[in-house]
This record gives structure tokens, sequence and C-alpha cells, in this order.
């Protein structure tokens, strides 16, 4: 509790700001970089407590045309939202096919964060529903007829402070 509270102060601080002629936005945009080859609904669900659950109304989707090249799926979360933990769903039509999956952004608009596929194991984790391959591939399947493919990340406490501090 303590942490979230020192987060939160912190953060307090960290509004809009003027570096060098671009402004700070007071939200946090999650870019996926990929390839699927369906139409779907992806979402993501935050939590600006490391302990809280995810709910429904922490929660962004977004519907993502198929295609055979690589596209930018963009969540902006809400204005002062500092998560500091994400879940990502890859998709509910429950479409088994393969994701390739080149980067995630967390961009603030001044500062980014930009996560390679070689480096997602250090931020997220998959669920049993995702099974990685080679070249950054990902395949979402059922297990007993049931389809959530979904990456889950850790604790991102120091990357949303690194994001929003004003040095």
């Amino acid at each position: 509790m303590l942490n979230l509270i020192i987060v939160f102060l912190f953060l307090q601080g960290c509004g809009h700001k003027e570096t060098k002629n671009h402004k700070a936005h007071d939200y946090l945009t999650v870019i996926l970089e990929l390839k699927v080859e369906y139409d779907d609904v992806f979402e993501v669900y935050f939590a600006e407590n490391i302990k809280n659950q995810y709910n429904e109304k922490d929660r962004l989707g977004v519907f993502v045309r198929g295609k055979n090249s690589f596209q930018k799926v963009v969540f902006r979360l809400p204005q002062r939202t500092y998560p500091l933990k994400l879940r990502i769903d890859l998709g509910s039509k429950g479409i088994e096919s393969p994701i390739i999956l080149r980067q995630i952004i967390l961009t603030t608009g001044v500062r980014s964060k930009i996560i390679p596929m070689e480096e997602l194991k250090f931020y997220f984790r998959l669920n049993p529903y995702l099974e990685l391959g080679k070249n950054r591939f990902m395949y979402r399947k059922k297990i007993d007829n049931k389809y959530d493919p979904y990456l889950i990340s850790k604790d991102l406490t120091k990357t949303i402070i690194e994001l929003f501090h004003d040095y």
C-alpha cells in the first residue's frame, strides 16, 4: 500500500510538460505492432495497483482488421491513468490462428518504451492459449473448447515511472 501511495504522489507531479517543443500526454498509449490474418477484437485491461484484479470498467477494446501486412493496434488509456500492470487480450472470436508480434510500445507522446518480441518475456507472460513459435510467431489456440489468448504483464511500476517522470 505504501508503494502505491509513493507512486501516486510521484506521478501527481507528472502532468502536461513541455519538452523541446513536444508535449507529454497525461495518458498512456499502448501500441501493438503485429500481423494478424483475420478480423477480431483485441482488448487491454489495466490496473493502477499491482494487487488489484482486472475488471470490465478498466478495459479498452479495438476492432482489428485482418491483414497480410504489419499494422499498429492502438489503445489510448484514459487520462491520468498510470497502470502498474496490463493484460492484452489477443482476440475474442475463437479463431485459432497465428499472430506475428513485432513489438509492444508504451508511450506518453514524449517518452516511449519499446518492447521487441525478443524481450517480451522480461515484461509479459503468455497464457496457455498462446503457443510461442519461432520468428515472433504466436499461435492462438483452444484448450478443452475454451479460447482466451492473452499476455499478462509483470510489474510495470518502474517502466511507468520512467515514462511519466519529468527529467
